[in-house]
């Protein structure tokens, strides 16, 4: 069985991150970062751990914050709008599917949140980024863990069939994986969609896609609603401390 879901209930759940770490759970269940720089630390030494761009945002970028401080001290919230309606015209969807998000760790929370529990399993590679098979096990799901295969890739017909073979509410693909940097194709992935149980979402997390030649199956969101696409601004456009990323998904 799944977990009910409204649009109502998604944005509700904006503190859930902000529960979870107050909620007394042990400190693997929180999101953490792997390594913390020291404060006396080389500011230009990269840190591979965190996979940021050490060029950080282009100069373009860099000066239309600058010239974003003057009016900080205002609720600017149409700069959101703008955001929001560049991207949309770049993936060529509605305007009502996307949110913006600070980068890209909230919509996952949600998502864990929404969709997993004690009788909604999640189904993850292994090793895949482990943010929300974390946030699904605080929550009393039971997380799939499917070896990737021999060439690095995700065993996506195996995942299939971990998912069918329990009651599963989210199944997640980091297409490029992280940290394997390895590829799901096109074709794997719609036969994903195809084969899965009806009741299962699959999140699939691009936040590495302009590394590829892979396409996006962003698109896809204005035609089905068991499909969520993440999207981050924090790895190629350098802005991981700006925190901007993007989840896309049926209203």
């Amino acid at each position: 069985m799944t977990l009910p879901a409204s649009r109502r209930h998604f944005l509700q759940l904006a503190g859930a991150g902000l529960a979870l770490a107050g909620s007394g759970l042990p400190r693997s269940a929180q999101a953490q970062p792997a390594t913390v720089a020291a404060p006396n630390a080389d500011v230009g030494a990269v840190l591979l751990n965190f996979n940021e761009c050490p060029y950080g945002p282009s100069p373009a970028a860099q000066q239309a914050a600058r010239d974003s401080i003057a009016s900080c001290g205002r609720y600017r919230f149409a700069l959101a709008g703008e955001v929001r309606d560049a991207f949309v015209a770049l993936a060529g969807i509605p305007a009502d599917h996307v949110r913006l998000y600070p980068g890209s760790s909230e919509p996952l929370n949600r998502a864990a949140t929404l969709w997993t529990g004690p009788q909604a399993g999640l189904v993850v590679a292994d090793p895949t980024f482990e943010t929300l098979g974390e946030m699904a096990a605080a929550r009393g799901a039971h997380v799939q863990k499917v070896p990737l295969r021999n060439d690095g890739a995700h065993d996506l017909r195996a995942m299939v069939a971990a998912a069918h073979a329990r009651p599963t509410g989210l199944l997640y693909v980091c297409n490029p994986n992280n940290p394997t940097g390895s590829i799901s194709p096109a074709e794997e992935l719609a036969w994903l969609l195809a084969n899965k149980p009806a009741g299962t979402r699959v999140l699939l997390d691009e936040a590495y896609l302009q590394y590829s030649e892979q396409p996006s199956l962003i698109a896809q969101v204005a035609r089905r609603d068991d499909l969520i696409v993440l999207r981050t601004f924090s790895k190629l456009y350098g802005m991981a401390g700006l925190r901007l990323g993007v989840a896309a998904a049926n209203p």
